[in-house]
C-alpha cells in the first residue's frame, strides 16, 4: 500500500494523476490497479470524497499535464514541471463516499 499527495484533475468521469514515468505510483498502479483516492478541504466545512476504483497508466499528453501543474503552481511555473517521460494515471470511479461536516459545530 501506498499513500502519496497527488496532482490531480477530475475530467470527464474520471481523475487524470499526472507525475513521472519512473515514480513509484506508476510501479504500484502497474502491479495492482486497483487504487483509491481521497480529496478533501482543510478548512471548514471540512468537505471531501474517497474514490474506490482502478487505475490505468496513458502516455503523457503535455497538455493534461501544462494544465495540472498551472492548477498547482500557476501557469508561468508549470512548463518547468512538464517532460518527455510523463505519464498520466487515469482512475476510473468505482465507487464514490463523499462527506460534508457544515452541520457541524466546528
Amino acid at each position: 500500500m501506498l499513500l502519496s499527495p497527488l496532482w490531480h484533475e477530475w475530467r470527464e468521469g474520471g481523475f487524470n494523476i499526472f507525475t513521472g514515468a519512473d515514480d513509484v505510483k506508476v510501479r504500484h498502479v502497474r502491479r495492482d490497479p486497483r487504487v483509491r483516492i481521497v480529496v478533501c478541504e482543510h478548512e471548514p466545512p471540512y468537505r471531501g470524497i474517497e474514490v474506490v476504483g482502478r487505475a490505468r497508466v496513458d502516455p503523457g499528453d503535455p497538455a493534461t499535464g501544462l494544465r495540472i501543474a498551472a492548477r498547482y503552481l500557476g501557469e508561468d511555473r508549470a512548463a518547468r514541471w512538464v517532460g518527455p517521460d510523463d505519464v498520466l494515471i487515469r482512475v476510473e470511479p468505482g465507487s464514490v463516499r463523499a462527506w460534508d461536516f457544515k452541520d457541524d459545530d466546528v
